[in-house]
């Protein structure tokens, strides 16, 4: 346990000072569930798995997988947790699903602190899966400081997937894990990798979990499909023989023996079983599936078609049943058939995320059977994928087959919207509305575009209602309905359609911050205060509701409350928050602008192997001539006080706008939160940042004079930053002169 501690040390906060030596163990590295909401669950999982396998095959980390529930796995709980996670470092992801792009923020953690140890926003669309993985792995690896070479990331992120489906196939094989489902684990991977053969991240979870899983199924025919799908084929038959030989109708046996006959080419052998299974039960849809393949792999389309429409009776799911009938129809000139096949197909196949097969089967569709329905539903696939080009395209040839189709005009308007053309978007929304008022679509995206425009906002708000009234269940375009209020300065209305929403949903943590906002734009600052506590209490890692509450008491001037909030906020995430980005506006009022001019003056980016790593951490000492400062002071203006701590403390406030600011009190083998400036040395301050290991920088300042203005006094000081991870010592080139605390 101390030489994986001390291995954090090195790892993270002194890694450019010290080269890890190959007989120290790996960095400890957990993954937790990504969170969110995305339009594909299962892909959040999907891509956990492949960063898991990314940084397992770097060969630098031990990983391990955590499932400790969401609500216990927070910043602020971690210390409490560290018992249970054998790791140095936690990352945690979360999924924002946008349209068509979403973002993935990855956070770093140390599990001993809960300190954020910084942050990445990863964005892209389902069309550009592969890319994701790849800056995923790029992110990760910055997060963590461990620098690997071009090569090896090459040789990663080569075996990246762009198939949606089996980063979706790697998710439902994660949800089995969850559910304690070994054997559903397994073939998640095993169809993963069959989805994508040079996918690596598949094979390398079943190289990793499949051993231990197999071990804990009890079920001999279970134990034969697992080792079946792990590529075992002789030991997989042997257990099929051995249940067979004790009961000749097990049908789990009969399946799994058929399908491995089936898989190895010998589909005229698999029959018998397939068959001896449907007559066992013959709602089986696996033995139905099997043999139609098999009748198809023989050459017997008549049989193959017949038992494939068996299957689609008994409501098989598959695309790949329904492709299978499209082609058996379109091969004997039943052209509608075949055409509804293949859309059936196209449709299950976007279900299941497997979108470059959908596209397929779609554009398949439509040759057979040019219409309507297939071009929207083509469009709708092209929109996901990213690909807003090729949906305006074919929603724009869908108009010629239905000129008055209102649906067409509002989601062609909705691809110009998402493309950035608003005149065109605004254009095809306005023909869709005069067609059928009642257009949701047409209602809700004329409002968001014309809001913008001061002169349209009461046609805005107007068209927002109408979407409001037409979904009232959708709490989205209640947040927006309510937003566009208050930029009409009907904070009123605003505040009461929130109260209905808390109400409704007063477990709701973004109805609270909603509803804080709104009385924070009416200056109700108390009621504000309320409600985004309750907001944080609902979702203890509520970033916007720490940051929202540390503005609403920077406005009531509570300055030690608002510095704990500042302080929860980096602690979630001291890369990305609102004091990084309006740091300067939002603290003026609470120190000198002289400091915080002096902070953004030091880098929060620095040059490292990786790539670049930000500074968050840092702690502020004073530096001192080896004859006392306050002798110095003493000899020049003996009538004035100098309130030091009152320095230090505005000091510490101004470099809240850049980075977390770590009490040096907290820090345990630090020297002192005094330095004697012959000691503040390079040197000297990477052995205090390795004894203080959360630190990414050391803030000195000294105090260089002190002079009289009229019945104020400035004083000047020099301020220098030592950054941790590229082992440099920034300097403010002038000194800078402050009013003097008093």
């Amino acid at each position: 346990m101390q030489s994986a501690r001390w291995m954090l040390v090195l790892g993270w906060s002194a890694l450019s000072l010290f080269a890890v030596s190959s007989a120290e163990a790996a960095l400890r590295v957990a993954v937790a569930p990504i969170r969110g909401d995305a339009r594909y669950p299962l892909a959040m999982g999907g891509l956990r798995q492949v960063l898991t396998s990314d940084l397992g095959q770097t060969g630098q980390f031990e990983i391990q997988e955590l499932d400790i529930p969401e609500n216990q796995l927070t910043a602020s709980n971690l210390p409490n947790l560290a018992s249970r996670i054998a790791a140095d470092v936690v990352l945690i992801a979360y999924f924002v699903e946008g349209s068509p792009r979403f973002t993935v923020t990855l956070r770093a953690y140390d599990v001993q602190t809960g300190y954020n140890l910084g942050s990445r926003d990863v964005a892209g669309s389902y069309g550009e899966i592969k890319v994701v993985q790849d800056r995923l792995l790029a992110s990760a690896l910055e997060l963590l400081r461990i620098p690997i070479t071009e090569v090896q990331r090459a040789a990663i992120t080569k075996v990246h997937t762009k198939d949606m489906g089996a980063v979706v196939a790697l998710g439902e094989a994660e949800s089995a894990i969850r559910d304690k489902n070994s054997l559903g684990a397994i073939e998640g991977f095993a169809k993963a990798r069959a989805l994508d053969r040079q996918f690596r991240a598949p094979q390398f979870q079943l190289e990793r979990s499949a051993p231990a899983l197999v071990q804990r199924l009890t079920n001999a025919s279970e134990k034969g499909r697992a080792l079946a799908f792990m590529g075992d084929a002789s030991q997989s038959m042997a257990l099929f023989d051995e249940v067979l030989k004790k009961n000749p109708a097990e049908v789990s046996a009969l399946v799994g023996k058929a399908d491995l006959l089936l898989q190895t080419g010998r589909a005229g052998e698999s029959v018998q079983f397939y068959k001896q299974a449907a007559t066992v039960d013959p709602k089986n849809a696996a033995a139905i599936v099997g043999l139609a393949r098999a009748y198809q792999e023989m050459g017997n389309s008549a049989e193959a078609l017949a038992t494939y429409e068996q299957a689609k009776n008994l409501g098989a799911t598959e695309p790949e049943i329904y492709e299978s009938l499209g082609s058996l129809y379109a091969a004997r000139r039943q052209t509608k058939d075949a055409a509804e096949a293949y859309q059936t197909a196209g449709e299950l196949a976007q279900r299941a995320a497997k979108l470059q097969s959908a596209q397929r089967y779609y554009a398949r569709a439509g040759q057979l059977a040019p219409s309507v329905q297939a071009m929207q539903r083509e469009a709708e696939l092209f929109i996901t994928s990213g690909e807003l080009e090729l949906a305006i395209t074919t929603l724009t040839k869908a108009l010629i087959l239905a000129p008055e189709n209102d649906g067409i005009y509002s989601r062609l308007g909705y691809a110009y919207f998402l493309s950035r053309q608003p005149g065109e978007a605004i254009q095809k929304l306005r023909k869709a509305y005069n067609l059928n008022a009642e257009n949701y679509e047409a209602n809700l995206y004329l409002g968001i575009l014309l809001l913008e425009e001061r002169e349209q906002r009461t046609e805005a708000i107007r068209h927002l209602e109408n979407a409001a009234r037409l979904r009232p269940g959708d709490a989205d375009i209640q947040y927006r309905l309510a937003q566009a209020y208050m930029l009409d300065r009907r904070v009123g209305s605003a505040i009461t359609l929130l109260q209905k929403i808390t109400q409704a949903h007063p477990r709701e943590a973004r109805a609270h911050m909603e509803l804080g906002d709104a009385f924070f734009t009416g200056e109700d600052y108390a009621h504000a205060e309320e409600e985004y506590l309750r907001a944080t209490e609902l979702n203890p890692d509520y970033q916007e509701a720490y940051e929202a509450l540390a503005r609403c008491y920077l406005k009531l001037g509570k300055r030690d409350q608002a510095l704990d909030l500042i302080q929860k906020v980096y602690a979630i995430d001291a890369t990305d928050n609102v004091f990084v980005r309006e740091g300067t506006s939002l603290l003026a009022g609470m120190t000198s602008k002289e400091l915080l001019q002096i902070c953004l003056m030091f880098p929060k980016v620095v040059p490292v192997a990786t790539g670049n790593a930000t500074i968050n951490q840092v702690t502020v000492v004073r530096v001192q001539e080896n004859r006392s400062l306050a002798g110095r002071i003493a000899d020049l203006f003996r009538f004035y006080t100098l309130n030091e701590g009152r320095i230090r403390r505005d000091l510490e406030f101004a470099m809240l706008a850049q980075y977390r600011v770590v009490p040096v009190e907290r820090l345990k083998g630090f020297t002192a939160g005094t330095m004697k400036k012959d000691v503040f040395t390079v040197d000297g301050l990477a052995r205090d940042a390795a004894a203080a290991n959360s630190l990414d920088g050391i803030i000195g300042y000294e105090i260089t004079g002190v002079f009289p203005q009229d019945q104020v006094a400035e004083v000047a000081i020099d301020v220098s930053l030592y950054s941790v991870p590229d082992r440099m010592r920034y300097n403010v080139p002038n000194r800078a002169a402050l009013p003097r605390s008093r």
